[in-house]
Order: structure tokens, then C-alpha cells, then sequence
């Protein structure tokens, strides 16, 4: 748990934490917690350091364990999947070539759906800071986004490592990585907020997420790829948003621009992914102490 010292310091700055939830309300209101939260980034930062710090604590290797558990998974996929996609896929040629498809993939795909999932549980675990504290609601979902990029950073950092033992070459392409990340991480917020909400009023919408999120990473191309592919399973693949964002960051980081598919599908999906948060948020905004 945070402390309070870390919220609170001089009257000045105890001041712009000062925040009513209640204060406007419609798409005013949310959209104002949003800015508010923002804002409010020593307290989302704190609480995002402090869980991480607590889900490790006492463990004799901490945040390695990580970077074990995506070393493992990759380099198993790789092994017992590699010479089947070897045979299948054009453009995959090697082993690793194709544990470079996996781990990009992969460390983008666990990014995406764990803002998702838990973002289906975003205001039912917050519920004794919700009825307690006046906090912006939008800081709940910061805090967790922020928690959700140490994982993705050390796989990151994990795979750059493996690219360089076995001479990978980056092109300027790569750079485009940079935007795909920050367009990633800001939907992740919107998926926050929007399941979060969802789920506060129906709660059966964190079963179903958990669900269909187990669906998707075999409709998404982690573990295949588009060559060799057609019909039902390419369908599937092309309208699967995360498909979209999963490319537009491990594209480029192979020496592939996106394509100009990748890069329309995200921004639209990022309009919706918005839309869908703002309207929620201006629904049930004003219920949610009540809801959780």
C-alpha cells in the first residue's frame, strides 16, 4: 500500500490532489478524471512501484523470474514449433528467425491482454481506495498500466540481448517501433478504463474477457504465421485488432515496415477502443462507488 507521506507534503502540494469524482458528470466528467489523473502521476507511479515491489517480495530472484518465464516460453515454442513453421512459412528460414516472430510477438501480445484483463478487475480491487479516497478513478487504471510495462520492458530488454548474440540486423525501419509502443500504451489505458467500468456493473464481463483472451492468442499470428494461411483462419487473423498492433510494433524491429492495413486498423481502433472508454466512463462514472 502506498503511504500516506508519499501523497501527502506541504499544503501546496497536498492541494492538487484534491479531486471530487462527483464534481461533473456525462462525458465532462470522465474526461476531466482523465486529465486529472494524468496529472497526478506521482501517486499512479508510487502505487505502480509499490505492487511490483510487493508481488516479489521475499522471492530469492525477483524480477528475473520475468525474464525466466519469457526466455522459457520462447525458447520452448521455438524448439518444439520451430521446424513445423520451418516448413510452412516462407519468410521464416531459421530457428531464429522464427523465436524473434515469437518473442516480439508474444511480449506485445502479453502487454495488450493484460491491460485487458486487468482492466476486468480495475474498480472490483480497488474498491476500499474507491469508497475511501477522493483520487481520480483514471489513476487506478494508470497505475496499472504503468505496473504492466516493467514485464514488458525486461522481455524487451531480453530479446535485444538475444538479437545481438545472434547478429541481428536493425534497420532505420526499427525506429518505427517507437510510435507503435506509444499507441499501444495508450489504448491500454482506454482498455482500463473501459472494462473496468464494464465490469464494475456487470461482473460477468471479467469471466468472459478471461475467456475469450485465452481464445485469441491462437487467432493472433504469435505461434503462426500469415504465410501458408487462408480462409477461416486468415479472416480471423485480419479483423483481430491486436493482430494490428501485435504488427505494427514487431514489424519493423524484423526489417518490415507495417502495412498500410497495420497502421489504419490501429488508428481506427484506437478512435473505438476511446469512444467506447469515454462513453462507458460518462455512464457509470457517477454509480461506481456504488457499483463496486
Amino acid at each position: 500500500m502506498v503511504h500516506q507521506s508519499k501523497i501527502e507534503g506541504n499544503p501546496a502540494q497536498r492541494e492538487r490532489f484534491v479531486f471530487s469524482a462527483h464534481s461533473q458528470f456525462g462525458v465532462r466528467g470522465i474526461i476531466g478524471d482523465i486529465f486529472a489523473g494524468f496529472r497526478a502521476g506521482r501517486v499512479w507511479r508510487a502505487f505502480a512501484w509499490e505492487e511490483t515491489k510487493r508481488r516479489y517480495r521475499r522471492s530469492a530472484l525477483g524480477l528475473l523470474w520475468i525474464i525466466i518465464g519469457y526466455v522459457a516460453f520462447v525458447g520452448a515454442v521455438a524448439l518444439f514449433f520451430g521446424n513445423f513453421n520451418l516448413a510452412t512459412a516462407e519468410q521464416i528460414k531459421t530457428i531464429e528467425q522464427y523465436a524473434t516472430h515469437v518473442g516480439l510477438g508474444y511480449a506485445a501480445f502479453a502487454l495488450i491482454t493484460s491491460n485487458i484483463q486487468d482492466g476486468a478487475a480495475l474498480f472490483t480491487n480497488a474498491a476500499a481506495w474507491i469508497k475511501s479516497v477522493s483520487l481520480p478513478y483514471s489513476v487506478y487504471a494508470l497505475k496499472n498500466v504503468t505496473r504492466t510495462l516493467v514485464p514488458f520492458g525486461l522481455q524487451l530488454a531480453s530479446w535485444f540481448a538475444f538479437a545481438l548474440l545472434t547478429g541481428h540486423v536493425f534497420k532505420p525501419v526499427a525506429l518505427l517501433t517507437l510510435p507503435a509502443i506509444a499507441i499501444i500504451v495508450f489504448n491500454a489505458v482506454a482498455m482500463q478504463l473501459f472494462f473496468g467500468f464494464l465490469s464494475a456493473r456487470y461482473r460477468d464481463v471479467e469471466h468472459m474477457v478471461a475467456t475469450i483472451l485465452r481464445v485469441l492468442l491462437f487467432m493472433t499470428p504469435i505461434l503462426w504465421t500469415y504465410d501458408g494461411t487462408s480462409g477461416v483462419t486468415r479472416v480471423l487473423a485480419d479483423f483481430n485488432p491486436i493482430t494490428h498492433f501485435v504488427e505494427i510494433f514487431r514489424a519493423p524491429l524484423t526489417g518490415n515496415p507495417p502495412t498500410a492495413a497495420n497502421w489504419i486498423f490501429a488508428l481506427c481502433s484506437t478512435v473505438v477502443i476511446w469512444g467506447a472508454a469515454i462513453l462507458a466512463g460518462a455512464v457509470l462514472r457517477r454509480r461506481l462507488p456504488y457499483l463496486v
